[in-house]
Formats: C-alpha cells, sequence, structure tokens
C-alpha cells in the first residue's frame, strides 16, 4: 500500500513539473482580437425540417395525452 502512496505522489510531482516546464518554454498564443462588429450569420431554418418537427410534436402530444 506505501508502494502505490509513493508511486502517485511522485507521478503527481512529475506531472506537475513537466507542466510548468512546458507552460515556459511553450506558452500559449494569444486569443485572436476580434475587429469590427462582424455577428455570424443567423442560421437559416429550413421550412421541411420545421413542419416535421411540428408534426412530431404534434403526434407525440397526441398520442401521450393524460
Amino acid at each position: 500500500m506505501s508502494f502505490v502512496f509513493v508511486f502517485l505522489t511522485v507521478l503527481v510531482i512529475v506531472t506537475t513539473l513537466m507542466s510548468k516546464t512546458i507552460g515556459r518554454f511553450f506558452p500559449e498564443p494569444p486569443a485572436p482580437v476580434a475587429t469590427g462588429n462582424r455577428r455570424p450569420p443567423a442560421p437559416r431554418q429550413d421550412d421541411d425540417v420545421m413542419v416535421a418537427i411540428t408534426a412530431a410534436v404534434h403526434r407525440y402530444r397526441r398520442r401521450h395525452r393524460r
């Protein structure tokens, strides 16, 4: 049991040291700065999909009335 405890302790220490070393030599690149007021276009709603979803909900509610 003590072997497992020592092994896990060493594993945590080594993992922490590796993380700090990698963070020091390979820093995260800065986040890209958003330019302008561009917003992504709103997704188009396909009429056929909306009809199918509406029909499925209606059918479900009709079958599962209380």
